[in-house]
């Protein structure tokens, strides 16, 4: 499932997600996890009303394991869970309607089942009528609205928002730009894993923007990001390689991070290693 689905927000790194959607399975074949007896199980505790079978149901469809894909019966079941107030199914369909998966594209629609699915305690849902507001997706574009949403997923858990946050405040998106308070929230996400924020922390420390500039500090944050594959990272640590910024100089490195970034498509460590290559 594609967790992330652009909005036209590209310089705010905008992004919704998806409520999971499928089972914790063998991703090589799932369907010899969820047996026909266990699917077999779910259909009869879904047809007897109960909104975690019925959503467990749709996603099964939605996802074709131990079932034909089939959108219409996704659809069926997961509104069943909806109505019963089952907050993960809610956030499923918007979902759904955000990136016309098995439905048109309805960010109205989609608005309304986030709404829902955040009442009832899913916080990933605050988020996503944060990034529907950033990005004026159904409704006015209003970064003020985007911001409380942001923070309320925040407050409940969803630290991906602490992200956004942090761009919020970077870009001045809403209010005057804040360097300071990016870093504040950069350094919340970066400390719950977020490898953006880990990227954004590395360039701040790298050109002191609201933090003394500490090419150690930059290093270290760029290490953890490309550990978790940012492909940006890999190619700053390339350079910081390349240059000795931060670092004891080493070529090898430098070649070493720029392949792995312009594996992954990096456009600027792909042009580095085709001049390396002319140059030799």
């Amino acid at each position: 499932m594609n967790k992330h689905i652009a909005t036209g927000l590209l310089i705010l790194g905008v992004s919704l997600v998806s409520a999971k959607s499928e089972p914790s399975v063998n991703k090589d074949n799932p369907s010899s996890i969820i047996t026909n007896e266990k699917r077999e199980n779910i259909e009869k505790l879904a047809n007897q009303g109960y909104p975690k079978a019925q959503y467990l149901l749709g996603l099964l469809y939605l996802n074709g394991i131990s079932v034909p894909k089939n959108y219409e019966k996704a659809i069926e079941y997961l509104k069943k869970s909806a109505d019963q107030n089952y907050a993960t199914a809610q956030a499923t369909l918007g979902w759904m309607y955000t990136s016309g998966l098995g439905v048109s594209k309805d960010y109205k629609k989609a608005f309304e089942y986030y709404q829902q699915a955040g009442q009832n305690g899913e916080a990933g849902a605050w988020y996503n009528i944060g990034s529907l507001y950033a990005a004026g997706l159904g409704v006015p574009n209003d970064y003020g609205k985007a911001f409380e949403y942001y923070q309320k997923a925040a407050a409940g858990g969803y630290k991906k928002a602490l992200y956004q946050i942090g761009s919020m405040y970077l870009w001045g998106k809403g209010f005057p730009k804040d360097y300071q308070k990016a870093a504040e929230y950069y350094q919340k996400a970066a400390d719950n894993g977020d490898e953006e924020a880990q990227y954004q922390l590395g360039s701040m420390y790298e050109m002191g923007l609201g933090l003394q500039k500490d090419y150690g500090a930059a290093f270290g944050y760029y290490q953890k990001a490309a550990s978790a594959g940012s492909a940006k990272a890999q190619y700053q640590l390339g350079l910081m390689y390349e240059f000795g910024w931060g670092v004891t100089q080493d070529n090898e490195k430098a070649i070493e991070y720029m392949i792995k970034s312009a594996g992954q498509g990096d456009t600027q460590a792909q042009d580095f290693l085709q001049k390396v290559s002319n140059e030799q």
